[in-house]
Parts: C-alpha cells; structure tokens; sequence
C-alpha cells in the first residue's frame, strides 16, 4: 500500500508538470505568436549548454540511474560539452530595426536624410554623418559537470523508500559573447574620430551599449538536487521519474551591454520535473537491445528583479533618443531613461528527447531528435510611481518632440508631454518565446564488470530555431561514468 501511495504522489506531481508545459505553449500561441520574427529587442535568453537532456541521459547514464546492481548502488557521470552558433541573418534583425541587417545612419545634413534608419544626432553624431552599422551576433558555450547518483535502499532499509534516488550536480560554464558590431561607409566623424562604435559606447550611457569586443563569462553555474523513483527496470523496459531544485551561484546579465553573457539561467532560482521512459522494441533483450525512448523535463524558473533596457512603444529603437526632463535638463541619453528595474517572470522551458536506441554486447548508439522551447517573459515595473518628467527632447530644454522616432525628430510640442508608464513596451526588454529543434547522436560503450560498470561515450547536435529568437548551435560533448 505504500508503494502505491508513493507512486501516486510522484505520477500528481507529474501531471502537474504536463499542465505547466500545455500552459507554457497556450502562453507563446495567445500572447507572442511563434511564426512572427522580433525586431528592436534588448535581451535574448539562450539555452545553457548543459541543458541538453541527450548529453545528460545518452549512452548508459539511464542504466547506471535505473539499474544499479552494484554492491554500494551509487553511480557518477562527468560530461564535458561545447557548442557554438553560427551567423544568422534573422537573428540581426531581432536586435535592429526595420527587418534589417543593416542600419544607414545620417544627420539632418547629410545627402538625402530621409533615407536612413537612424538619424545621427540622437547618437550624439555630426549633422552631415554618414555611416553604416552592422552586427553579427555569436556565442560559443563550454560546460564540465560531475553528477553523483545514489540509491537510498543502500542507507535506508524501508520498502517505503526502495525505489528512491537522489543525485546532485554543479555545472561549471564558460560563455562567450561577441555581438559583432561593425561600421562601413563612414563619412564625416566627430572630433577624435567619434564614428559609430564609439557612439555607441560612449561615457555618457550607463546601459544598453553595443560593445565591440568579446565579452567573457565563466564560473559555476548553478547547484541542482535531484529526488527521484524507478518504477521499473527489468529486460530493456524503464520507467523513472524525477524532480530537482536549482539554485544559481552567479549573477545575472549587465543590462551596461547588449548581448551581455550569462551564466546558467540568469540568477533564477527554479525547480524541475522530469520523466524517462525506454521501450524494447526487440524480444530478446540479453544480448541485443533495440528500444525507443522518450524523456521530458519541464524547468519552471522563479521571478526575481533585474533591470531592462525598454523601447518606447511602437516606437522601436527609441532607447536610442535624447529626452529632456520638466526640470530644465537637456539631452539625456534614453538608454539611461529607459533602463528600469522590473521583476521578470520567465515562466517554463521544456527540453524533449526521444529516439532510437541500439545495445550491442558493449557498443551503445542512440539517435535523437530533440525540442527545447520557452514562453516569452513577463516584466513587471518595480516603479511604484513612474516619474512621468522625461519627454522626447525637443530643440530647446523645457521642450518635447513627442512625434519623432529613431530616424526622425518631429516639431517641438506645444507643451511639454511627459512618456508614462504606459508608454514603455516591456516586450522590448523581455527574451522572446523560442522553438528550437535539436537532432543528436551518440556512441559509445558499456563495460559491466562484477563489482563495477563503466560507460564512456561522446555525441553531436545541430539546432536550427524556428524563428530569430534562438542561437544556431552545433556542438559536441563527451563523456566517462561508472556505478559501483
């Protein structure tokens, strides 16, 4: 009877986690369609690299999880894993405008001025400025972890408790950002060669700058705990269930920069649920195994306070513009404006994997086909009481040119007309919802000895992303683990 109550309770928590992912995509489909490519957005979250279900349960780690039949019943894995993107046209456009690749910048003196995207002067750039901006966005992601798995029969003798687990891990990571910013065609600079690059990393910005250089990250991740339960293990068949607890170990981004590496999943707390199942699809399962499988975890990531970098809505890239304020300051930068602390609620990410899996006497194969999706976030203003004295600046303090957007400024207001709250785009600042598909194979082999077993394999995966909301990656991992 207590088996079954156990049972019970990890089969509701489960179906809890069903409803979390079925709410997750009832989310992306009403409120951010997943066809429509983003434009002028200010932050992007991308898939840790350890979070990759094949490279965690791929050549015999299920095994040494499920099927323990050592003397202490304790298993550990160590994974080394790399990927890296690739350039993306659509994900240029995600953070510029106009479903461009490219952005023309010119003054209100430069030949023909209404042919451009941005105007020069509310980058702090000369009158008759004439430049190109350009952005190639990468990343590359390495990670080393070490999970230790344990049986708790071996320390407990209960029935309640036999088919109990627990395993703890602690990524290490190491990001790489570089946003690729360039500049063609320039003409005119300001005094000490102020171009494009340098406007866009002036002093004066305290957020939102688009850096030319790599920027670096490294550190470890986060610490996750695992509590789970074999409900069955017998002649290629296997059934578990799993939920863990994460707790991150480093900080989030700096919303000083753009593309601003992370560590891990940008400082949230969170928890997990996850199921594997292993079907043989041969009858004799001694000396050769061929099985599908199926496993599913869903991560629910906890709210927790940052700042973002926010457009003004329907007006993109308008972080970009100078304001004046009620008191008689002019020329602010909007990056400084508009960079607000706000809660963020990133609600699921849920990685799937399923496949095809080949045993042979040692030699062990699987192919996969794997999907990683998340929602859109949620941001929440932290502002009690916006300060509605900031204005679009016009040619004169005191003055507002409510009109203008980023390639124009519009006749100053009869009166000075304050943003508001209700002005910001908080969709602007959040990371957008995300499809990626992911095929994987691995190879490698299982040595079971009396009194030990020992697995080593390695593996490939290419992602392509559905829309500009995710990297390209293709990376490769390898791996050494043994149960005892």
């Amino acid at each position: 009877m207590n088996r079954r109550i156990v049972v019970m309770i990890l089969l509701i928590f489960y179906s809890f986690t069903t409803v979390a992912i079925d709410d997750c995509f009832e989310f992306m489909s009403r409120c951010d369609p997943i066809e429509d490519e983003k434009t002028s957005q200010s932050f992007i979250f991308p898939r840790p690299v350890y979070h990759n279900l094949m490279a965690q349960l791929s050549t015999g780690w299920v095994d040494l999880i499920y099927e323990k039949d050592h003397c202490f019943l304790g298993s550990i894995e160590a994974v080394g894993i790399y990927q890296q993107s690739s350039s993306m046209d659509k994900l240029k456009r995600y953070f510029l405008i106009n479903e461009r690749e490219a952005l023309v910048i010119k003054g209100d003196l430069a030949p023909q001025p209404t042919l451009r995207d941005v105007r020069a002067e509310w980058v702090g750039l000369p009158s008759n400025f004439v430049g190109t901006l350009q952005i190639n966005p990468k990343q590359q992601q390495g990670s080393l972890w070490v999970e230790y798995n344990q049986d708790v029969k071996k320390f407990i003798n209960n029935k309640f408790l036999d088919s109990l687990w627990v395993a703890i891990s602690m990524p290490v990571q190491f990001v790489e950002n570089d946003l690729g910013l360039t500049q063609t065609n320039v003409q005119n600079p300001g005094p000490n060669n102020f171009d494009i690059i340098a406007a866009f990393n002036q002093g004066l910005w305290h957020f939102g700058k688009l850096n030319p250089k790599k920027k670096h990250r490294a550190g470890v991740a986060e610490i996750n705990v695992k509590l789970g339960a074999t409900f069955m293990a017998r002649d290629g068949f296997q059934i578990g269930y799993y939920s863990s607890i994460f707790v991150p170990l480093t900080g989030g981004q700096n919303p000083e920069f753009l593309f601003d590496p992370f560590l891990g999943n940008n400082r949230h707390f969170g928890f997990s649920a996850g199921v594997h199942f292993q079907l043989p699809l041969n009858d004799d399962t001694d000396c050769k195994l061929i099985a599908f499988f199926f496993d599913i975890e869903n991560l629910y990531l906890i709210r927790s306070g940052q700042r973002r970098t926010l457009d003004l809505m329907d007006k993109p890239w308008s972080r970009f513009l100078l304001f004046n304020n009620i008191n008689g300051d002019s020329n602010i930068p909007g990056v400084n404006v508009l960079t607000r602390k706000v809660t963020v609620r990133p609600f699921n990410m849920a990685d799937l994997s399923t496949g095809l899996r080949f045993n042979l006497g040692a030699f062990d194969l699987e192919i996969a086909y794997n999907l990683w999706v998340h929602p859109s976030e949620k941001l929440v203003l932290e502002d009690r009481e916006f300060p509605e004295i900031f204005g679009i600046a016009g040619t004169l303090p005191f003055t507002t040119a409510s009109k203008s957007t980023i390639s124009f400024q519009a006749p100053n207001d009869f009166v000075f007309i304050p943003i508001t709250q209700f002005d910001l785009d908080l969709l602007s600042g959040c990371a957008r919802s995300a499809v990626v598909h992911r095929p994987s194979i691995a190879a490698g082999a299982i040595i079971d000895r009396d009194c030990y077993t020992i697995i080593f394999g390695f593996g490939a995966f290419i992602e392509f992303p559905q829309q500009n909301t995710a990297l390209n990656n293709a990376g490769v991992w390898g791996k050494i683990g043994a149960s005892f």
